[in-house]
């Protein structure tokens, strides 16, 4: 009987002296993603405690995430897109077109949403702030992300050459100029055909394909200038469908990962 009774006593005495712990005020959520579980804001409760070592913790990781983020949307420079558009060929009749096609981009590839990059290095340097330096170093961190800053305003400040690029472009879809002459043999009837417009929804004429230097408009919409295989005049304008289908599929599975690593207790670090 006496020897149950001293866990009991210690089990009661480790129970009270958590109770009069003092307790992080609950603020607002800040985190709902992978690492260690903990949904509120800590304000009153020293970094010491456990509860603020699970919260320099997890900033830490948030920042680790972002900045190889940021990382890879810096090197995974795009150099070839998928576009979707309309155009004119021929300046005096304007005939008009739907097309598809390959971009190239040029000056060594394109990075999508550069502009953000930088509120997303700002957000990381707050990360960092937050995190501490007990278990990670703080100079090395801010070092790093001054090279990052550096890169970004780099492109960022190649105001022309970084959007220019070259297209082939096919027509899947278009008006096409169609004439026939008066037949002049006598012993067939006389008939006499004019000059017109027609359209077609596949577009089987490939001389309409044209070869255009292109300037993109942000990171989607891009204007095209060139010539098609039959020598007209080609104008038009596209929309990029390939990089936001791209980065869709590489949230998604980062979306995915993260919630593995989440839900099977794995740090992600």
């Amino acid at each position: 009987m006496k020897k149950s009774f001293f866990p009991v006593m210690w089990l009661t005495l480790a129970l009270a002296s958590m109770a009069f712990a003092d307790a992080p005020f609950i603020d607002k959520p800040i985190f709902g993603g992978p690492g260690v579980g903990l949904g509120a804001t800590v304000t009153n409760a020293s970094l010491d405690s456990v509860y603020g070592k699970i919260l320099q913790y997890n900033f830490q990781y948030m920042a680790i995430n972002e900045m190889e983020a940021i990382e890879n949307r810096l090197a995974d420079r795009v150099f070839w897109e998928f576009h979707m558009g309309v155009g004119a060929y021929e300046p005096k009749t304007m005939y008009k077109i739907g097309y598809l096609g390959c971009k190239m981009n040029l000056s060594g590839g394109k990075i999508a949403d550069a502009k953000r990059l930088r509120a997303r290095l700002a957000k990381l340097r707050s990360y960092v702030q937050l995190s501490g330096s007990r278990s990670m170093d703080q100079k090395a961190f801010y070092a790093k992300i001054e090279n990052l800053e550096q890169q970004a305003d780099a492109y960022n400040r190649q105001f022309l050459w970084k959007r220019v690029g070259v297209a082939f472009w096919v027509p899947i879809w278009g008006e096409y100029h169609q004439s026939e002459q008066t037949t002049q043999d006598s012993s067939l009837p006389s008939r006499t055909m004019g000059e017109g417009t027609s359209s077609a929804e596949l577009y089987k004429d490939f001389s309409k394909s044209a070869v255009a230097l292109t300037y993109d408009l942000g990171d989607l919409a891009s204007l095209s200038l060139g010539v098609n295989l039959s020598r007209s005049l080609f104008l038009g304008v596209s929309v990029d469908i390939s990089t936001p289908a791209s980065d869709f599929v590489s949230s998604f599975r980062s979306e995915l990962k993260n919630n593995f690593q989440s839900n099977s207790g794995l740090p992600g670090l």
